[in-house]
């Protein structure tokens, strides 16, 4: 699995061998960015991805489960 930051305020998770579009972390349930996606830092031991927006926030996600877990 592989994650990309994207100027539409997503992330979006894919599947590394075939590019499968698997889970788009978003802001519809303000858990997200409110601006662009600019940077990324996946912790794979802890499942965690960390991304970080043009709106000034760090948000870290529990990519195993369907919730996130954000701070600002």
């Amino acid at each position: 699995m592989f994650a990309s930051a994207s100027r539409d305020k997503t992330v979006k998770l894919w599947d590394a061998e075939t590019f499968e579009l698997l889970k788009v972390l978003d802001n519809k349930k303000f858990e997200g960015h409110v601006h662009s996606v600019n940077k990324l830092l996946w912790s794979h031991e802890h499942d965690l991805l960390i991304s970080c927006g043009d709106d000034r926030s760090v948000i870290i996600w529990k990519v195993t489960v369907d919730r996130s877990q954000n701070w600002s």
